[in-house]
């Protein structure tokens, strides 16, 4: 079986409508069941990048931007595979070998998946029931834009009224403690399955499209 026809088959036992190479959801619950059935298979699949549309944080509270201000993001995705193997690789690279003991990578709930790959939940869910995709960053997002949506013009960074701290970079600590530079550190990212709109896989484009 081709990868297409895996995927075309488990889609549309979910209800999903299947068109060429798309694959089209209509609901949350219908694209968490699509992926936890690839996720448990355990088959391999290249993921390569993702659209999402959430609203943008760190706006204060007092401007009439807060709660209008929504970002659409094009990303080159990785899958999350191992965040302690991707700081250990590195700092090899680097030219500093320790082990994953000596790193110590503390628990944290982006962490906390589905069986396989790129689901995760909150530590505090006792059901398991995905509600993110955890993925790494393959270089920098592309088409980055905001958008105001009460006149659905476009807003650039610098027109944005953010808190201060919003634009503070932290970085990790585990990382740092290690040396390895803020702009440098692996960056894990969780996204919640409801800000999604389309990826890749295996080159077949994955939508969700909310009450369409």
């Amino acid at each position: 079986m081709t990868v297409l026809s895996v995927l075309s088959s488990v889609a549309s036992a979910l209800n999903a409508l299947v068109k060429g190479n798309k694959v089209t959801f209509t609901s949350v619950k219908e694209l968490v069941s699509f992926l936890t059935i690839l996720d448990d298979s355990k088959m391999s699949f290249t993921f390569g990048s993702l659209i999402y549309r959430k609203e943008v944080d760190g706006i204060s509270k007092k401007s009439e931007q807060s709660g209008n201000i929504f970002k659409v993001v094009y990303a080159p995705i990785q899958t999350v595979t191992s965040y302690t193997k991707k700081i250990l690789n590195l700092l090899a690279k680097n030219g500093k070998i320790i082990t994953a003991t000596e790193l110590n990578v503390q628990k944290s709930y982006w962490a906390k998946r589905h069986t396989n790959s790129i689901l995760g939940y909150k530590v505090s869910d006792e059901t398991k029931t995905p509600t993110y995709l955890a993925y790494f960053p393959n270089g920098k997002p592309y088409n980055s834009k905001n958008i105001d949506l009460r006149d659905g013009k476009y807003k650039q960074k610098n027109d944005i009224e953010f808190t201060p701290s919003a634009l503070k970079k932290y970085g990790s600590s585990t990382q740092t403690n290690q040396g390895i530079a803020i702009e440098d550190q692996v960056a894990p990212r969780i996204l919640k399955l409801e800000n999604l709109r389309e990826f890749t896989l295996n080159g077949i484009k994955i939508r969700l499209r909310i009450n369409a």
